[in-house]
């Protein structure tokens, strides 16, 4: 083509093509940003859910040596609560004693430890966590 001469009337692209594209890329972005909230969603329930087998496993170690050593342990209920005070969460210890056991003697005491912790918010109720332990002495 010479530097005179007009080009082509086919020549760039139409508007419609110009819309067709604009359309396809912006259920492109909207497909995208549904991604980047589902991964914050994912990332929010495992923090909540570290956090709360944190708890549960602080306070079922706490129960179990205080067994251990013979100390009166107690049940009970514990709030947990986040950085400004909050209650997020309850952690509920339970403590079952099931008795002398047979073969050893002198008997020996077995006892099951239970740590619940349980969310305040019904919305995060699937994050509730639950861990149990036993001790024999």
């Amino acid at each position: 083509m010479r530097r005179n001469e007009r080009p082509p009337a086919n020549a760039g692209f139409s508007l419609l093509e110009v819309l067709v594209a604009m359309v396809i890329l912006s259920v492109g972005l909207l497909a995208l940003e549904g991604v980047a909230v589902g991964a914050a969603r994912t990332t929010a329930h495992a923090s909540r859910r570290s956090l709360y087998t944190a708890v549960a496993t602080d306070a079922l170690e706490r129960t179990m040596a205080g067994l251990r050593e013979g100390q009166a342990t107690v049940g009970g209920t514990t709030a947990v609560t986040n950085a400004s005070g909050r209650t997020i969460a309850n952690a509920v210890v339970a403590i079952t004693d099931n008795g002398a056991l047979a073969a050893p003697s002198p008997p020996l005491r077995r006892y099951d430890v239970t740590v619940t912790v349980t969310p305040t918010s019904t919305a995060d109720a699937a994050d509730r966590v639950s861990l149990v332990g036993s001790v024999i002495r």
